[in-house]
C-alpha cells in the first residue's frame, strides 16, 4: 500500500523538489500552494501528484483543504510545511507591512497547517485502536443473546438512509497495538526492583490512562468492565466508574467535564433519522453534540438534509455523512438494539415500523384488530 505525504509551498524551491522525489518513489503527494496553474503542471508530469490549491494564510481554508485530503487518501504520513517568501527588498528598507506579511506567511501559515493536522494525528490512531480492541460482538453474543447487530454507523441497518457500503470493524487487538505503536505509544522499561510494576503505554513521560464513565445501570456497566479488562491487554489503562443516569448527564455531560463515557444515543422519532443533533458543529457547547465533533463538511451535509424536500437527496447527503464519520471516528460505535416480538395469530394488521425504544411497537396499536365471528339469532318467547 502506498503512503501518502501532504506538501505545501510545492509549487517552486525546495517543496516542489520534494514533491517530485517522494512522487518518484511511490508516495502519493497532496500538493498545496497558491498558484494552480504550476500545481497543475506538477500533476500533468507525474500523476501520483494531487494538487490541492491553498493559502496558508487562512485558517479555515486550511482546515477544509487539509479534511479534503484525509477523505481522498484516507490517511496521511507525513506533512512537510515549506511555504515561505522572502522579499530582499525588505532587508535594506525596513517596512512593517511587509514584516507583517512574511508573518502571516512563514510562521502563522505554518501554525495554521500545524493546528489542521495535529488533531488527526493526535488522537484518529488511538480511537481507532480503541474500536478495535473491543471486543462488541462478544458482548453481544454473550450478553444481549445476539440482539443486537455491531455498529458500522450512527444510522442503524434497515433505515433509508444507512450506508450500506460501510465496512463494519471486527476485533483485531493485534492491528490495534500497531495502530498504537505507530501513534508512539509504547511500554517503558520494566522497573526491575519493582516486582508490582504494571506500568502501561507512555508516551513523552505520560501515561495513556483516562476515566470511563458510564450509568450504573446493568448491562452498562458489564459494557464498561469488558471495554477496561480488552483495553487492559493493549497496555491501556481504562479506570471504570459508575454514575447515577441523572448526575451522569448533568454533572459530566452537560458541563463537558469528563474523559471518556458511555451513552445510549437514540435518533428521532420521525421518518427521517436526521442525526444534526449529535454530530453538529453548532451543538458542541450546549447541544448534544458530547464528543465535540468539529467537521465542517460534516456539518454542511447535515445542514443540507435537513433542507432538502427530496428524499434521494438526503439520502445521497446521510451516506456520505456516514462515510466521512467512519474515517474520523470522532466516538466509539457499539451496537444497535434488535428488537424481537411475537404476537398471537388472531391479531391482524399488526406492522412494525422503525423501532427505537422498545415502546415503538405500539405505535400502530390503532390499527390492530381481531376478527370475530358474528352470531344472529332468533329471541322467542
Amino acid at each position: 500500500m502506498s503512503k501518502n505525504v501532504w506538501i505545501t509551498g510545492a509549487s517552486s524551491g525546495i517543496g516542489k523538489a520534494l514533491a517530485i522525489k517522494f512522487a518518484n518513489e511511490g508516495w502519493q503527494v497532496a500538493a498545496s500552494a497558491r498558484r494552480e496553474n504550476l500545481l497543475q503542471e506538477l500533476n500533468n508530469n507525474n500523476s501520483n501528484i494531487h494538487s490541492f490549491p491553498l493559502d496558508v494564510k487562512d485558517e479555515s481554508e486550511t482546515k477544509k483543504v487539509f479534511q479534503d485530503i484525509v477523505e481522498k487518501f484516507k490517511t496521511v504520513d507525513i506533512c512537510v510545511f515549506c511555504t515561505g517568501i522572502h522579499d530582499p527588498e525588505s532587508e535594506k528598507k525596513l517596512s512593517s507591512e511587509k514584516i507583517r506579511e512574511i508573518m502571516e506567511t512563514n510562521f502563522f501559515g505554518t501554525v495554521n497547517c500545524i493546528m489542521a493536522v495535529n488533531k488527526f494525528f493526535r488522537e484518529k490512531k488511538v480511537r481507532l485502536a480503541l474500536l478495535l480492541g473491543l471486543n462488541r460482538k462478544y458482548f453481544v453474543n454473550e450478553f444481549l443473546s445476539g440482539q443486537a447487530v455491531l455498529a458500522s454507523s450512527p444510522i442503524p441497518p434497515g433505515n433509508w438512509a444507512f450506508n450500506d457500503s460501510l465496512m463494519n470493524v471486527d476485533y483485531d487487538p493485534d492491528n490495534a497495538a500497531d495502530l498504537l505503536s505507530e501513534s508512539g505509544w509504547a511500554l517503558p522499561e520494566p522497573d526491575v526492583e519493582d516486582i508490582n510494576d504494571n506500568s502501561g503505554l507512555q508516551k513523552d513521560g505520560q501515561e495513556l490512562k483516562f476515566q470511563l464513565l458510564v450509568p450504573n445501570d446493568d448491562l452498562s456497566v458489564v459494557l464498561g468492565e469488558i471495554a477496561v479488562e480488552d483495553w487492559g491487554r493493549l497496555g491501556i489503562n481504562a479506570v471504570l466508574q459508575t454514575v447515577e443516569p441523572d448526575i451522569l448527564k448533568e454533572e459530566y455531560l452537560d458541563t463537558r467535564e469528563f474523559q471518556a463515557i458511555m451513552i445510549d444515543v437514540s435518533l428521532q422519532r420521525t421518518p427521517d433519522p436526521d442525526p444534526y443533533p449529535f454530530w453538529h458543529q453548532t451543538e458542541i457547547e450546549s447541544g448534544q453534540n458530547y464528543s465535540g465533533y468539529d467537521n465542517r463538511i460534516i456539518s454542511e451535509y447535515l445542514e443540507q438534509a435537513r433542507t432538502t424536500p427530496s428524499i434521494s437527496a438526503r439520502s445521497s447527503l446521510y451516506r456520505m455523512f456516514q462515510k466521512r464519520f467512519v474515517d474520523d471516528t470522532p466516538a466509539l460505535l457499539v451496537y444497535h438494539p434488535v428488537y424481537s416480538y411475537v404476537t398471537n395469530k388472531v391479531v391482524n394488521g399488526v406492522q412494525m415500523g422503525p423501532i427505537i425504544e422498545p415502546s415503538d411497537r405500539f405505535n400502530g396499536i390503532a390499527n390492530w384488530y381481531i376478527v370475530i365471528r358474528r352470531v344472529v339469532g332468533r329471541l322467542t318467547n
